[in-house]
């Protein structure tokens, strides 16, 4: 390792500092709303980022159909959030457990998550199907 980090020319080497927020309270305001990391955040030690964005989007397509009105915008967003908020803070916190100790407060619920149980709860997800029955329970 040190014979191939000494090849490296040090004047290209860059430091980049990794920023953390802590949870938003809300996504939305009126007829607008976040996503991806505008929302949500995350740290690449999981590489989850990219992955929660495509699953905001995905809800998003299926609250809002061609066709939707103006007048149902600010209700599917509310669905959006009882959608994605509560599924993108666990992953977003389980990220932060995986990468270092964080503060009971910072966790979902106050408690940590085996890795087993996480990736069972993460890759058994469809966004899309999710927030289609969020809103035809609302409907």
């Amino acid at each position: 390792m040190q014979t191939l980090l000494g090849m490296a020319d040090p004047s290209t080497i860059k430091l980049w500092k990794l920023f953390d927020r802590r949870v938003l309270k809300t996504w939305v305001n009126g007829y607008a709303a976040l996503l991806g990391d505008a929302a949500h955040p995350f740290l690449p030690h999981q590489g989850q980022g990219g992955a929660q964005a495509i699953e905001d989007a995905a809800a998003l397509s299926a609250l809002f159909p061609m066709g939707t009105r103006k007048e149902d915008v600010k209700r599917r967003l509310g669905a959006y959030m009882k959608a994605r908020y509560d599924r993108a803070t666990m992953v977003q916190d389980f990220s932060r457990q995986m990468a270092f100790q964080t503060d009971e407060q910072d966790k979902v619920g106050g408690f940590s998550m085996d890795p087993m149980e996480f990736s069972k709860i993460n890759f058994n997800h469809n966004a899309y199907v999710h927030a289609r029955e969020i809103l035809n329970q609302q409907l």
